[in-house]
């Protein structure tokens, strides 16, 4: 298939692609929903706050590992699929480099075996666990970037709720007492899904486009190159995604480690529908760039992301009055000081998306070292509001300094994006505006009743704000004419780019 098709393909089969990951997105937040339940009410505040320090172990080694390198296989590979219909140069240089990779981590991580498993409050044999899990994980890790590269989103979709789906049957099988409940066992559950579906998945793909087994000097150094400043964003995701765990259990309790790790679960949750979009655009934006379709790369950054993240706020808004009554309901009177942090998570994960939605011009204009600037900022934040707040009002502090972090730098990642496809981020900025007023009307303390009336009032501030800065356009709806869609949503999506309530046009 040469380069004009594959760029054909991308664009007629996004709507496909992206139905197949967002259902199974939802599927993913389902089933994440009955396995933290699971969990939560098997291992009670203090047995998940030793199963988040067990994933704390696992993020260092698995970034230094392999997860560094992981943009850079997905954008190379996506390029050599396009040329040569195979991925072996890329795969061999990635699989290489974490060889060499993996004789520098492996004997770090030994030689402070002991510290590890008495910070976890593990057995000391737990840590070659953590080592097995890493090594797992980063395979599993690798086959979803191959299943992107390669356009076979459906069964990327489909492997990861297989994969959610196993640890879900294997929690059940402790609930009806034929495992014990136990952080280890649940640890094994986890690694012997990724496992399974790793093996099945690159089975699946078949051996012909990984051969012959060789590289050459100029693959494995354009991937470094590429990949070396996300060693960068890759410590300081780290420390965002962790610090908060290390200076609770500071300060307060391992209790109040498994209290916040669920609100911070949650918010995992509700970011995967956000990163479905990553897996289809970054390789549809990659081959509009490979194929010098620079117009349509910044119709994209100009038209789609503004839309994108209107939807995206409103949702995330609305979960915000639903968290008071359901995490209570659901994982029990013990959780209920997850439901203030959640909320304030979602403050952030609303400038989170601005991410999802961006990285796919990061990818095609091979951005990473100018983008590296905003994950520092946001680890820096993030410390500063964890080592200030959490001695002072605990776990909500905790929250706060994420979603302060996540919105200075997530719209700084923006506007890097941005300013290179010759867009403003104004607009997705402005938008954050919808988070911030839905947590005002919606935590503080209004009757149910009166909370129920402040709906509307945030759906009339949405649409007012999306006819202020004139996010939908008419003229939008020529993109559909491009996808392959049923006709009836076609015709129900050009209906609502036609709608004066979100247009405005006479």
């Amino acid at each position: 298939m040469n380069i004009k098709n594959h760029e054909h393909q991308e664009v007629k089969n996004s709507f496909w692609d992206y139905s197949a990951i967002l259902t199974s997105n939802f599927s993913l937040i389902l089933l994440s929903f009955i396995s933290s339940t699971i969990m939560a009410r098997a291992l009670g505040p203090k047995g998940l706050g030793t199963f988040a320090l067990f994933q704390m172990f696992v993020g260092p080694a698995f970034i230094y590992l392999s997860a560094w390198t992981g943009s850079a296989a997905l954008r190379y590979c996506k390029e050599e699929y396009m040329l040569e219909n195979k991925i072996y140069r890329v795969f061999w240089a990635r699989n290489f480099i974490m060889l060499l990779t993996g004789f520098i981590i492996l004997p770090a991580m030994f030689s402070l075996r002991g510290f590890i498993t008495s910070f976890m409050g593990l057995p000391a044999w737990s840590f070659w666990l953590l080592v097995a899990y890493v090594i797992i994980m980063s395979y599993y890790n690798f086959l979803e970037y191959v299943f992107q590269s390669m356009r076979l989103l459906k069964r990327y979709a489909l492997m990861r709720s297989l994969e959610k789906l196993f640890f879900v049957t294997g929690l059940l099988l402790i609930v009806f007492n034929a495992l014990r409940g136990d952080v280890i066992t649940v640890v094994i559950i986890s690694m012997s899904g990724m496992l399974l579906l790793t093996l099945l998945g690159f089975i699946s793909v078949g051996s012909g486009v990984f051969r012959p087994v060789k590289t050459d000097r100029e693959t494995i150094t354009r991937v470094l190159r590429f990949a070396a400043p996300m060693l960068i964003g890759g410590t300081c995701t780290y420390i965002v995604n962790w610090v908060d765990v290390i200076v609770i259990k500071t300060y307060l309790s391992v209790e109040k480690v498994g209290i916040y790790s669920l609100a911070y679960q949650g918010m995992t949750v509700v970011q995967q529908v956000s990163m479905s979009a990553i897996a289809v655009l970054s390789p549809m934006i990659v081959a509009l760039k490979v194929k010098n379709r620079e117009d349509l790369v910044e119709r994209y950054a100009a038209r789609f992301v503004p839309q994108g993240m209107f939807f995206w706020v409103i949702f995330v808004s609305l979960l915000m009055p639903v968290s008071a009554a359901l995490i209570p309901l659901i994982f029990g009177k013990a959780f209920s000081g997850t439901v203030l942090p959640f909320n304030i998570l979602m403050i952030g994960i609303g400038a989170n998306f601005i991410s999802s939605l961006f990285t796919p011009l990061e990818h095609a204009y091979e951005l990473t070292r100018k983008t590296q600037k905003a994950f520092i900022a946001i680890a820096l934040i993030n410390i500063a509001g964890d080592i200030f707040l959490i001695p002072r009002i605990g776990i909500a502090g905790a929250a706060l300094a994420t979603a302060a972090a996540f919105l200075t730098g997530f719209y700084w990642y923006g506007y890097i994006c941005a300013r290179r496809a010759g867009v403003s981020i104004r607009t997705p900025l402005l938008l954050s505006s919808v988070t911030i007023l839905s947590f005002i009307l919606f935590n503080s303390g209004f009757p149910a009743a009166l909370e129920l009336a402040f709906v509307p009032i945030l759906l009339a501030y949405s649409v007012i704000l999306a006819r202020y800065l004139k996010i939908f356009n008419r003229n939008d709806e020529s993109i559909f004419e491009q996808i392959h869609m049923p006709s009836a949503v076609r015709a129900l999506a050009v209906k609502a780019y036609r709608t004066k309530l979100l247009t405005g046009d006479n």
